[in-house]
């Protein structure tokens, strides 16, 4: 979805990167040596990088966790334009879902060990590395990443418009109350924002490619037309 959005958004005379943070993709390092900072210096080089190439309006795509990263990037640099796919609203909620992959893949194992995540939780802050579905979580990861929640940001002065996307399986559902709070909560800040519901797969969690064409064409014509 990613490398489509920025093809179609190329094709249209805005230059697009997709990055591969630290640890993560094609990048170099370990997933278990990376921190949220890590993470956000990242995205600061790759847009430093950008403006000693003479651009002048940037913006970030963002889906779900990215969405607290654009926020606390969004802070330091001079961002434009934010666009949120399907964005996390609270990265302690987020940790405890997926420290769940873990108790799910425990409770298929004949070892007869059996955690909660409370107990992860707790080996996480207490300094232990925890490993999640294959990967190897650090504990300076998740107590950073328990701090951050979407609405709890000091200033966007720089930011003209924040376009949130949420994807849902039909047109007749809605969005999660949660998001229409935290919506209003950031509108408060004096931030212009503008939600789009999409219907389509969460793509995010599917095995097989799945392509949701209206959030394509939505976020391109919104980017656009700013």
């Amino acid at each position: 979805m990613f490398s489509q959005q920025a093809r179609r958004l190329a094709s249209n005379g805005i230059n697009s990167i997709l990055v591969d943070l630290y640890g993560t993709g094609d990048s170099e390092g370990e997933f278990y040596e990376t921190t949220w900072d890590t993470w956000v210096s990242d995205i600061i080089c790759t847009i430093n990088w950008l403006k000693n190439q003479g651009k002048t309006s940037i913006g970030l795509v963002a889906l779900r966790l990215g969405c607290l990263l654009a926020i606390d990037v969004a802070q330091k640099c001079n961002i434009q334009h934010i666009v949120f796919w399907q964005p996390v609203i609270n990265g302690d909620n987020y940790l405890g879902q997926f420290l769940r992959l873990r108790l799910a893949a425990e409770m298929n194992s004949v070892s007869g060990e059996k955690s909660s995540v409370k107990n992860l939780k707790d080996m996480l802050n207490s300094g232990e590395n925890v490993e999640v579905a294959g990967y190897m979580l650090s504990s300076k990861l998740a107590i950073e990443l328990q701090n951050k929640q979407l609405d709890k940001f000091t200033s966007l002065k720089n930011t003209k418009t924040i376009f949130w996307y949420d994807i849902v399986a039909d047109s007749n559902r809605e969005p999660p109350l949660i998001h229409r709070k935290t919506q209003e909560q950031i509108r408060e800040k004096n931030i212009h924002m503008e939600s789009f519901k999409i219907a389509g797969a969460s793509f995010w969690n599917c095995v097989e490619i799945v392509d949701i064409k209206e959030l394509l064409q939505s976020t391109e014509q919104a980017l656009l037309n700013t």
